[in-house]
């Protein structure tokens, strides 16, 4: 096999069969790959997902789907890539989902070919992030210098500005201020991708929140005249979570929803407690609304719409990164479209730990 500068591409193995984790220890050898041996039936729940860049699935015993404990293992475990070993003749490559088949019986020459591609793929990808990572850090020190240099200057500490001065520097602390958002969007979604996107929950009052979050979107909501009413159930006080990441997520869709729509409307945000013991945080807005067809595509990555009269010029991120926030809490996020218009973003939230 080729060989590759490290960082080397962690694998997990799984199967129940010796045979099969010391053939593939062999083929993948140890200077592209390093092995961890997990077995198909494990039935620890791990605390933390388990994050691998490829996953090796012995599916050699007819199973055409993952059984359960496969299954059960794969909601603990996090990878670039899914390779599954099946019965069969051919190679089958399922983009999408980054998940590869290939036949048991093989042989190992087009092993090895097939994995020193992949391992290739794997640590480009890696680098990659790495490169963003450091880039990403480079940009943000600079761009909040920028902004306080400006807020300075507009504050009058070098001198008195006239009007005009004001309006222009004002522009441009706006304009850094939406770059700086982007940046850490695109933070975000790299420790998402490096699998080091974390929480750290605790209790904390749900109003209290939402009073920052208003506090940051107003002027936004003020250059369209939108109203944003609050409609929160008096038995939800608290709430468990990650309170600067459920802001962000709360300013996402409120920022998203005032893009979205027309001037001197309302905005609802409505909390509400669900039977299963779980919260409900919702965004109504009065906009445009989503076709039908977009509506399973809103929180894809990159995924960008032009709805009528928008406002918005985001870089498809917001939305993806409100549906990481919420998964990291064991959520999920949806949206639906309003009969009399526009659109609710709903997110789904346990009440507790």
């Amino acid at each position: 096999m080729d060989q590759i500068v490290s960082p080397l591409a962690r694998t997990a193995i799984v199967s129940e069969r010796e045979e099969f984790w010391n053939r593939f220890e062999q083929i993948l050898g140890k200077d592209l790959f390093v092995c961890e041996r997990i077995r198909a039936n494990h039935s620890i729940q791990f605390k933390e997902p388990r994050p691998f860049d490829l996953i090796l699935i012995d599916q050699t015993n007819g199973a055409q789907n993952y059984p359960d404990s496969i299954k059960s293992l794969l909601e603990n475990f996090t990878a670039r890539y899914i390779v599954d070993v099946v019965p069969g003749t051919s190679i089958s490559y399922q983009e999408n989902e980054k998940r590869i088949q290939i036949p048991e019986h093989i042989n190992d020459y087009v092993l090895n070919s097939v994995f020193s591609a992949l391992a290739k793929a794997v640590l480009q990808e890696k680098r990659q992030l790495e490169y963003s990572s450091l880039l990403l850090h480079d940009v943000r020190s600079p761009l909040n210098s920028l902004i306080g240099y400006l807020e300075l200057l507009i504050n009058g500490t070098f001198g008195e500005l006239s009007n005009g001065q004001k309006n222009i520097l004002e522009k441009a602390v706006q304009m850094a201020d939406d770059t700086l958002d982007i940046v850490e969007e695109l933070s975000d979604v790299y420790k998402h991708d490096q699998n080091s996107f974390q929480i750290n929950p605790q209790q904390f009052n749900l109003n209290d929140l939402l009073e920052n979050v208003l506090a940051t979107i107003w002027v936004k909501a003020d250059q369209k005249n939108i109203h944003i009413r609050k409609k929160i159930d008096s038995n939800i006080r608290e709430i468990y979570g990650d309170d600067y990441y459920l802001q962000r997520l709360l300013i996402n869709l409120i920022l998203n929803a005032i893009h979205h729509s027309p001037k001197d409307s309302t905005i609802t945000i409505e909390a509400a407690p669900e039977e299963s013991g779980w919260i409900t945080l919702s965004v109504h807005d009065t906009g445009w609304g989503v076709s039908a067809e977009n509506l399973p595509r809103l929180f894809d990555k990159y995924f960008r719409m032009e709805r009528k009269n928008s406002t918005g010029r985001g870089q498809g991120l917001g939305l993806y990164i409100c549906r990481l926030i919420a998964e990291a809490h064991g959520g999920k996020i949806e949206a639906t479209a309003n009969p009399e218009g526009g659109l609710t973003v709903s997110v789904f939230l346990p009440s507790s730990t």
